[in-house]
């Protein structure tokens, strides 16, 4: 790999005393420095150190991580100098990457090294050397706090695609069925005239094949164009970081897509094959026999409509509750005014300052955006509002002897300033606010009004405490009662808060928050100075409206919302297409006994009652089935469900009303066939 620009790292680059050096991903050069050239050889600051910029990273190039992508990289010497004081001394950042040698097996590496690395320790130090853990490249890199996402993440997805193409086979499967069904014919000629069985399994399973490498090709050409849209899409920058998602197409996944479509040829073949093997030369080619209809094709067609409609059922149910998690997550209304009100988040840890000096920074950027035009309110909080926030448990503190204490209770712990209720205007119902020059003890915090119901029910929670974990911690006295930031569903309960003050809770990385009079976006560049003002080396992160970041976070439930919507309308419109098409080739087989039926006096409307009756007994038979599996299906997506219970009434009514909708869509051509079917004319050409 060659550099875009510039050049790469050196052995000397990582010794100490030489020159800082950097590399940038192209990324941020194109960001940060216009895609200039000349930034190689300049100086930049990092953490407020300077270092010199050697080179930029081809553009395709993110990094070793699976998952995270790196804006630039530093020599492994500097890290002491650059991370945060709290870090560089606790938290072991650094892994070893090699390729391995010849045969060697990734076990026998890991020994060998295990080895070394007990030859290197200290034998007085007391303790036992570390074992090595070898780990393919395929799975470095992804955290561990997000590994159980990802996986989560790629099994629905496997899930889903798998699911979508057992419905896509058994559409083509059933449709060949029918229409091998209605050649048995031509099958019969074919044997007559000296053909063999298998023969005619290979010229039926060619067609198969022809048929799903047709398929395979446009879906490839669909999949390059999609991935250059979700390219775009997931490299995107999430709060701290970038996430970046390879989904271009490699050899793997054009292998695996052979391997599909091969198994997908077969699937679909294997019915139209037994059922020309069982074909009878003698009964078909009989004037007077029926057209070859069996009542085991017709078993096997009508097994394949009733599964495609439990996995479209199962579907459906799953988007159905994400789309409705979406929906409840844009009704949340927040119980303060979000228009002009902009956040911008700081860490003064990564420019080496301690908690005093952090504090005293902190102040004099309160003071210098407070004197800008157009703001009038600023604060400081941890947590955005309405972004998740730590949890941690409480107990509340009672006045029963017997039982000093209440029960455990998951509550959010927040860190504000003094003015930060009045910046986003959150009112206080009981009690005071934080004031500046708040004694540090007793402890002290401000609840909302879901957590002073739920400890303290039925009597003020002014005065009394709460502790934190365990019932020997200090206690933490209430001296305020705030409204809930914000009014969900009706079966969503407001979360349990309580804020803290700041400086009493230091806290290195802090939001600012701004009121301002007009147009926010007008104050972001003075934010920037101002900022860069008090400290140039400062990092600004996430400089937005809080209206922008709310829609953000609704973005997140929209996405999988969406893909799933439409892997599910997919499935239905298949669904759909099979069950016309199974319907439509059983009127035609019965069209002798539908004729009969006529000439004996049944009306049209019973005949339209009898295909429609065995239409949709296939659908709901498969909307029975299809619940049974939803029952387990939504339990992966539950903890993506807001304000749904995975089993919602609601839901399960439109997704039935849906499917009988479009089950009588599917019906009412065969059924109106059937109904104008003239008995006359029907018995004679039988």
């Amino acid at each position: 790999m060659t550099p875009h620009v510039g050049r790469f790292f050196d052995e000397s680059a990582d010794r100490e005393g030489t020159t800082p050096l950097a590399v940038l991903s192209h990324r941020l050069w194109q960001r940060r420095f216009d895609a200039d050239p000349a930034v190689v050889g300049q100086p930049v600051r990092v953490n407020g150190r300077p270092v010199i910029v050697a080179g930029v990273a081809p553009p395709a190039f993110v990094g070793a991580m699976q998952l995270v992508a790196a804006d630039l990289w530093l020599p492994a010497a500097m890290y002491p100098d650059l991370a945060p004081s709290a870090e560089a001394s606790t938290i072991p950042m650094f892994g070893v990457m090699g390729r391995v040698a010849g045969r060697v097996k990734v076990e026998e590496a890991g020994a060998r090294l295990t080895s070394m690395v007990a030859a290197l320790a200290d034998p007085g130090s007391g303790q036992a050397p570390p074992a090595v853990v070898v780990t393919p490249a395929a799975g470095f890199g992804v955290p561990v706090a997000l590994q159980g996402a990802v996986l989560t993440l790629s099994g629905l997805i496997y899930v889903m695609m798998a699911l979508l193409m057992a419905v896509a086979c058994a559409n083509v499967a059933a449709l060949v069925l029918a229409r091998g069904a209605g050649r048995s014919r031509e099958m019969a000629v074919r044997l007559s005239l000296g053909a063999s069985r298998m023969h005619i399994a290979r010229h039926l399973l060619t067609e198969s094949v022809v048929l799903a490498l047709a398929g395979c090709a446009v879906g490839t050409v669909v999949a390059l164009w999609l991935t250059q849209v979700l390219v775009a899409r997931l490299t995107t920058p999430f709060q701290y970081v970038s996430y970046a998602i390879d989904v271009h197409p490699d050899a793997r996944v054009f292998a695996y897509s052979a391997i599909a479509t091969a198994a997908a040829a077969v699937l679909c073949g294997i019915a139209p094959i037994r059922f020309a093997g069982r074909v009878d030369v003698v009964d078909v080619l009989k004037q007077s026999a029926a057209k070859g209809r069996s009542r085991g094709s017709m078993r096997t067609l009508n097994a394949m409509v009733v599964m495609q409609f439990a996995v479209s059922t199962t579907l459906l149910v799953a988007a159905g509750m994400l789309v409705r998690s979406y929906m409840n997550a844009q009704s949340v209304h927040p119980r303060f005014d979000t228009a002009g009100l902009v956040a911008s988040t700081l860490d003064v840890d990564h420019v080496g300052l301690d908690r005093a000096a952090g504090i005293r920074l902190y102040q004099t950027v309160i003071e210098r955006l407070s004197a800008l035009p157009g703001v009038t309110d600023v604060s400081l909080t941890r947590d955005v509002p309405l972004r998740p926030s730590q949890t941690v448990t409480v107990l509340a503190d009672t006045d029963s002897r017997t039982r000093p204490f209440g029960e455990q209770v998951p509550a959010a712990a927040m860190v504000v300033s003094p003015r930060y209720f009045h910046t986003i205007g959150l009112p206080i119902r009981q009690g005071r606010s934080f004031v500046h020059g708040e004694p540090p003890r007793p402890l002290v915090a401000v609840i909302n009004e879901a957590m002073a119901r739920r400890l303290w029910p039925g009597v003020s929670p002014l005065g009394r405490a709460f502790r934190l974990n365990h019932t020997d911690a200090e206690p933490i006295e209430v001296i305020g009662v705030v409204s809930n930031t914000e009014e969900g569903p009706l079966n969503q309960r407001p979360q349990l808060t309580f804020y803290r003050p700041f400086p009493h809770e230091y806290v290195a990385r802090m939001t600012v928050l701004l009121r301002v009079q007009h147009d926010p976006s007008r104050v972001f560049a003075e934010v920037r100075r101002t900022i860069r003002g008090v400290n140039q080396d400062l990092s600004i992160v996430d400089l937005r409206t809080i209206d922008e970041l709310r829609d953000d976070l609704a973005g997140q439930r929209r996405i999988p919302a969406t893909a799933l919507a439409v892997v599910a309308l997919l499935g239905l419109l298949l669904s759909a297409v099979g069950l016309y098409g199974v319907v439509a080739y059983g009127v035609r087989e019965r069209a002798r006994e539908l004729g009969i039926r006529l000439a004996l006096g049944a009306r049209p409307s019973d005949v339209r009652r009898l295909v429609l009756r065995q239409g949709f007994t296939m659908v709901g038979i498969g909307l029975a089935v299809g619940g049974l599996a939803t029952v387990g299906f939504t339990q992966v997506v539950r903890s993506a469900l807001f304000g749904v219970g995975p089993l919602d009434p609601a839901t399960l009514g439109v997704v039935c009303a849906v499917l009988m909708a479009t089950g009588f869509a599917a019906l009412y051509l065969p059924a109106r066939w059937a109904s104008r079917l003239e008995p006359a004319r029907t018995l004679r050409s039988e």
